[in-house]
């Protein structure tokens, strides 16, 4: 079990089947919303501006995931958690305190054919993580530095079950 997988049982427990574990989980977010939610609490903090210059520079990249995400079951949103279960592979959404709000929908075994994840762990860095899915195109998120690891070991438990 992964390091924040965990936390995450404790949260998420109504959601799981009755025999269902979580393998792996972690956060992970609509490319440009996380830069865009730093940028706005920080000049938020310090008087500054409100980050909306920096969602838009990343609107592109959102925009190309929300159109490649129409592939999945459930809707992207902002902030995420994913979680891989002996099961399938399930998001919640994500509150602003960074708990699960509600579950968003899931995906069986078969509904993802690759995993990557490209960055470096430890904060402040983020990382990518690119989900091959097995019926639409490659889906992009990215992930906080601080939960690289455990995608990671996502990846590895969804080649192994692709393989």
């Amino acid at each position: 079990m992964g390091s924040y997988a965990a936390r995450l049982v404790a949260l998420v427990r109504g959601d799981l089947e009755q025999d269902e574990q979580i393998v792996v989980g972690f956060k992970a977010f609509v490319p440009g919303a996380m830069l865009a939610q730093t940028a706005a609490a920080t000049g938020a903090a310090f008087g500054g501006g409100s980050g909306d210059e920096a969602a838009r520079s990343l609107d592109h990249l959102r925009e190309a995931t929300r159109a490649a995400a129409e592939h999945l079951p459930f809707p992207v949103v902002p902030q995420m958690i994913f979680g891989l279960t002996n099961r399938r592979f399930a998001v919640w959404a994500m509150s602003a305190m960074g708990k699960p709000k509600h579950l968003l929908g899931s995906l069986g075994p078969d509904g993802i054919r690759s995993a990557t994840v490209t960055g470096a762990a430890g904060f402040p860095r983020m990382g990518h993580l690119t989900l091959g899915l097995a019926d639409g195109p490659d889906v992009i998120f990215e992930v906080p530095g601080g939960h690289v690891t455990d995608a990671r070991r996502f990846c590895l438990s969804v080649s192994v079950n692709a393989a």
